[in-house]
């Protein structure tokens, strides 16, 4: 960042990039998150996602130099056995939870069903006092690790 540039606020990361699986996977669709729900009424509700983060831009010409924004998320997943998946996310709730590591309050871990294949985690961003960042995917990737 350059001393002249003003880092965004959570505020102003209100943009988000969808996607849908039908008829074929796309994705790119960088908008206000405003119009999300349009969006998704406009592929009938089916296959329809988005990205994790929020940006403070949409403008493609810009998206790189644009800020990132998310809470922090991991995946569990284990096709033949969800047991292991379900270990797995105990042993790095557990883990994150140590006072040598994280820290974090029980309150902080928020668990979903991904379907039929294993579990989602997430953990709100004011836990890690995240702000956006130009790099925070690859934060988050070393934090992962």
């Amino acid at each position: 960042m350059s001393s002249l540039e003003v880092m965004p606020t959570i505020d102003e990361m209100s943009y988000i990039e969808m996607g849908h699986a039908l008829p074929y996977y796309n994705r790119n669709y960088f908008m206000p998150a405003v119009q999300a729900y349009d969006f998704a009424k406009n592929h009938e509700y089916t296959g329809v996602f988005r990205s994790a983060f929020r940006y403070n831009t949409y403008l493609k010409d810009y998206l790189d130099k644009s800020y990132l924004y998310s809470d922090f998320f991991l995946d569990f997943d284990n096709e033949e056995d969800i047991d292991l998946a379900r270990r797995d996310l105990l042993f790095v709730i557990w883990k994150m939870s140590l006072d040598i590591t994280f820290n974090l309050p029980i309150e902080a871990f928020r668990i979903y069903y991904s379907g039929k294949k294993g579990f989602h985690l997430l953990i709100p961003g004011k836990y890690f006092n995240i702000q956006p960042h130009k790099h925070l995917d690859k934060i988050f990737k070393w934090i992962a690790g």
